[in-house]
């Protein structure tokens, strides 16, 4: 997740361009918020060899003022080592291969 969009790694294909409506359920508050909604647009798909599951990069639009807001503490707040340790990989590469 950036200030700009996300990545989303799916077991389904997602038709570009694709727009969706988004609900974020938050683990703690932030700004008093316990949710973040939002629209996305898918902007590119990619089925990965590796895992045979599907990676969509999703831009944010029309975001308001609050919502930028929210994003930016959300990212400030949970930094990528904290999720990754919270919510391990389950795919692992076999070294031998």
């Amino acid at each position: 997740m950036s200030a700009d969009g996300m990545m989303v790694i799916t077991e389904y294909r997602v038709d570009v361009p694709l727009i969706c409506a988004c609900r974020m359920d938050l683990p703690t508050k932030v700004l008093d918020c316990d949710q973040l909604e939002f629209c996305i647009e898918a902007k590119w798909s990619r089925k990965s060899d590796l895992t045979g599951v599907y990676e969509v990069g999703f831009q944010f639009i029309h975001l308001t003022d609050r919502q930028k807001e929210l994003i930016q503490v959300i990212l400030d707040k949970w930094t990528v080592e904290e999720v990754d340790e919270e919510h391990p990989k389950v795919y692992t590469p076999d070294p031998e291969s």
